[in-house]
């Protein structure tokens, strides 16, 4: 890993398979939503967006916020310029519904990864009938992921808030215990029950995007 990586390209990388390994993260769709949803996490952190009283998400216009990239400005023009205000809940649902729009913003958050060869899409068959298709990462670039996790979470001393949120990211979607042996299962634990307290805000941001999902998938079924 050659830079530093942001928020939504990290758990990109944390998500995605690793055939090799026997390694196998979030389905293609579900990996897209959560990517565009730490986007929207990482905005939020840098002050870039806000969260209004009644929960809607607004865009913040001071300069002091610093310059933001294509991709985040990109993202920021589509919830400046809907039609409604959102809250974040409306806007994971917004995206689990339009796969046009999601891909379209997923494209350019990932864009650098695919051309750096830390993510790739491989097409595959379920049952060696069905077509389908994977976002695949190396051991390489996952494990320098990884590591960082495990040494901010199992070791004493602060946690960074980017560490924090990518760790509640992947809790959520069941892909954080994956990377920890049964005997630090405790210890991971007791780390994500102090992150859910200092971190409280961020945490109920990222577990209103888990039931937005779990909500369309009942209503779908």
């Amino acid at each position: 890993m050659n830079r530093e990586y942001g928020l939504a390209e990290q758990f990109a990388i944390a998500a995605a398979d690793v055939p090799a390994r026997g390694m196998y993260g979030l389905s293609r769709s579900y990996l897209e939503i959560y990517v565009v949803g730490a986007a929207i996490m990482e905005l939020i952190m840098k002050d870039r967006l806000s969260v209004d009283p009644k929960g809607y998400l607004l865009v913040m216009d001071n300069e002091s916020t610093g310059q933001s990239d294509s991709c985040s400005i990109q993202l920021e023009e589509l919830i400046r310029n809907a039609r409604k205000p959102k809250k974040l809940k409306g806007w994971i649902i917004y995206f689990y519904s339009y796969v046009k729009s999601r891909r379209a913003m997923f494209g350019p958050l990932t864009e650098s990864l695919f051309d750096e060869e830390a993510l790739t899409i491989k097409k595959k068959k379920f049952l060696y009938i069905f077509p389908y298709r994977r976002y695949i990462t190396t051991s390489e670039h996952k494990e320098c992921i990884i590591r960082r996790l495990r040494a901010e979470l199992l070791a004493e001393g602060p946690v960074s808030k980017e560490t924090a949120v990518l760790a509640m990211l992947l809790e959520t979607s069941k892909q954080l215990k994956r990377y920890f042996s049964r005997y630090e299962h405790a210890e991971l634990k007791r780390a994500i029950a102090e992150l859910h307290e200092s971190q409280s805000e961020e945490w109920k941001h990222v577990l209103m995007m888990r039931r937005a999902m779990e909500e369309m998938e009942s209503s779908y079924g």
